[in-house]
């Protein structure tokens, strides 16, 4: 019977194939503004989170500021060393920075940055081409460069310049060994803070050194917190309280994102709504030129629960065959919508939204359920004497 009813109602859509075809275009874009919402948001989510890990760090990370003066980098040192004892048991890192302005690199001006620590383990760079730093030596200065630096400079790997340090107004022999892309639209460029060059010290006066850390997520920001405290008592036995700033943004991003998705899931929501009010419109419109039909089968035998079906599994047809067409061109074209959406981020390992193909046939069935029930019901109350008019 389930058989009959199925294939009753696909010939009342094919014989009205125009009226049928404009309701599913509603419900077929409906659909799709779901999928390509969902494609988009994972594009987009990855791209923000993607640049905001490279330019401020993994999700939980803090920064604390050691006193300028002769001790500065020794003491950004030691606490660092004591950090990452702490931090082994919460899988998390630490190291030392010195931030500087006013460098140029091959007579080209870019903030250097000197590192000492596993850097890129809570700034994980891309690595464009050749390789991340490693400790300096007394002639050169290993360099790796972002790759705005490298197309502003015109400088690639295995490049020497001459670098002009910030601060101490040294010169010095630099050696490109790698470009990065650190989520940074300014040249940047990062150096070993071990080098065994003399002005290295002078910056201990000039420019304080920061020391990051960084620990996984259930570690929390208050236990975070506390770790970097009670590592900076036990390290300077002082009871001074270190400023300890949250580093990480990619939390801040949170709610835009969900908000935004919550703004394009409604124009699909509306989108469906339209799908549902096209197919209650055409059916309550032909009731009236298929009231022959319907009580033609019933006086045939068919019951009023039979009518009722074959007029909603025609519309769940139509939704079925709109989601269908939906899904094939969100399909096809979702990894040209992700590219488009990622602002560059490579986004290869994501995959098509199958959680949104499921809501958009399901939510693409519900429109049509709802838009079918009141011309089904009506459909049911059509007298069977009505065939027997002249």
């Amino acid at each position: 019977m389930i058989v009959k009813i199925v294939m009753i109602a696909w010939l009342g859509v094919r014989s009205r194939l125009g009226r049928s075809a404009l309701t599913a275009v509603s419900l077929f874009v409906g659909v799709l503004a779901i999928v390509i919402i969902q494609a988009g948001a994972g594009a987009a989510r990855d791209a923000v989170v993607a640049n905001a890990i490279l330019t401020n760090g993994r999700a939980l990370t803090v920064g604390v500021t050691t006193a300028t003066g002769r001790q500065s980098l020794a003491q950004a040192d030691r606490l660092s060393t004591v950090l990452d004892r702490e931090l082994n048991s919460v899988g998390g890192t630490s190291v030392s920075v010195v931030e500087m302005g006013g460098t140029s690199i091959g007579g080209g001006g870019a903030e250097l940055t000197l590192v000492k620590g596993d850097f890129r383990a809570i700034r994980p760079f891309p690595i464009v081409s050749g390789k991340w730093i490693s400790s300096g030596s007394s002639t050169t200065i290993p360099l790796a460069i972002n790759d705005v630096a490298s197309s502003k400079l015109g400088l690639s790997s295995g490049d020497s310049a001459t670098v002009r340090i910030g601060y101490v107004n040294r010169k010095a022999t630099g050696m490109i060994v790698g470009v990065v892309t650190d989520g940074s639209k300014e040249p940047n460029a990062y150096a070993p803070l071990d080098l065994d060059l003399p002005w290295v010290k002078e910056l201990a006066y000039l420019a304080p050194a920061r020391v990051l850390a960084h620990a996984n997520s259930k570690t929390g920001v208050a236990g975070l917190t506390d770790l970097v405290h009670a590592a900076y008592a036990r390290t300077f036995d002082t009871g001074t309280v270190p400023d300890i700033n949250r580093l990480d943004t990619q939390e801040s991003f949170g709610e835009t994102l969900n908000t935004i998705g919550l703004v394009f899931s409604v124009v699909a929501g509306l989108s469906l709504i339209v799908g549902a009010l096209g197919i209650l419109n055409i059916g309550l419109a032909t009731l009236r030129e298929r009231s022959d039909e319907l009580s033609l089968r019933r006086s045939f035998g068919a019951t009023k629960l039979q009518v009722v079906a074959i007029i909603v599994v025609e519309g769940q047809i139509v939704a079925l065959g709109a989601a269908v067409a939906a899904l094939a061109i969100g399909l096809a074209g979702f990894s040209n919508i992700a590219s488009l959406l990622s602002n560059g981020i490579d986004i290869s390992q994501q995959s098509f939204p199958l959680a949104a193909a499921l809501l958009g046939i399901g939510a693409s069935c519900t429109a049509a359920l709802v838009g079918s029930v009141a011309p089904a019901v009506r459909a049911a109350r059509v007298p069977i004497a009505s065939i027997m008019r002249v």
